[in-house]
């Protein structure tokens, strides 16, 4: 009985990297793509320790990896080789990374998408849209690209209210998003390099804890 229990505790993770070109902004060696391939690491090694089944996913225009959920312990080795060759690059084409997903998911998949969102929306809600058709649930944890993007050198007065400015429209634009994702039961959360991998630890174990509910 006590193994049965367990075994229902377990849930399937894909973890989903946006690799486009948008994500290598940042502050050199700190870019969004490199927080969130950190914040891979961290959920795939504690996928593992939970003996959680994991996989991983990257794309831009297309998908350039895919590792099938598992719980396999040469899992790791593979999907940080994978990691180790990922380049900021085009443009994510997330309808056209669902269609390929889909198939090759299988049973009802945790998909935690990475992404810092700069894609086109109406394909992103399109995406997201077919996965929770086909009975998979979605995380989305978004580097927020002005947390990121901070210059090294000091901004004049003006340039600093301009930045607070566009801060603000996209801070709009971003809630106006996340919104529209509760449509598709779809949690999200913004981060930035101060708080990201602390964070998501959090939301990973809210995960773990909602699905065993």
């Amino acid at each position: 009985m006590v193994r049965e229990f367990e075994s229902e505790q377990n849930i399937r993770v894909l973890l989903l990297l946006d690799s486009s070109a948008s994500m290598g902004a940042g502050i050199p060696r700190n870019t969004k793509l490199e927080y969130a391939i950190r914040s891979c690491v961290m959920m795939a090694h504690l996928a593992m320790e939970n003996k959680d089944t994991v996989g991983l996913a990257v794309a831009d225009t297309d998908v350039h990896t895919f590792l099938e959920p598992t719980g396999s312990k040469t899992f790791l080795f593979q999907f940080l080789e994978a990691l180790a060759n990922v380049n900021p690059k085009g443009e994510i084409r997330w309808e056209k990374t669902a269609e390929y997903l889909l198939p090759r998911i299988g049973k009802a998949t945790y998909i935690i998408v990475l992404s810092d969102l700069e894609g086109d929306e109406e394909d992103f809600l399109e995406a997201c849209k077919k996965l929770r058709a086909n009975k998979h649930r979605l995380f989305v944890i978004s580097p927020f690209g002005p947390w990121f993007e901070t210059q090294k050198y000091d901004l004049t007065p003006m340039d600093r209210l301009i930045g607070e400015a566009i801060q603000d429209s996209l801070v709009q634009k971003r809630s106006e998003l996340f919104n529209k994702l509760q449509n598709y039961e779809a949690a999200s959360i913004s981060v930035g390099p101060n708080d990201m991998l602390a964070n998501v630890m959090a939301e990973f174990q809210k995960i773990k804890q909602s699905s065993g509910a």
